[in-house]
């Protein structure tokens, strides 16, 4: 897995976004993952376990994505940080 370019730059510098998104590639968690690892000086396993108190990571099992926390989320087994404004009372 190599992280791409851009992100290596902002790894580098004394600057890096608040918030990214990673999406598309089959290797996006991966790197994810790892850049986060690479910002907190953490443990690869720490961050992929979920178990890190500033990283949230969400799988894409194929469900639709919901505005709210409603009983369309339920139904689908979403959680309550599994939907737009779950991810922005998160952040």
């Amino acid at each position: 897995m190599e992280i791409p370019n851009k992100i290596q730059q902002w790894l580098k510098s004394d600057y890096f976004p608040q918030r990214i998104l990673l999406s598309g590639r089959s290797d996006s968690l991966q790197i994810a993952i790892e850049t986060a690892r690479q910002l907190q000086n953490e443990s690869y396993e720490k961050i992929e376990s979920g178990i890190h108190s500033d990283t949230l990571i969400l799988r894409d099992e194929g469900k639709s994505l919901k505005i709210d926390y409603s009983e369309a989320a339920k139904r689908d087994g979403q959680n309550e940080n599994e939907n737009i404004r779950g991810m922005i009372r998160w952040v």
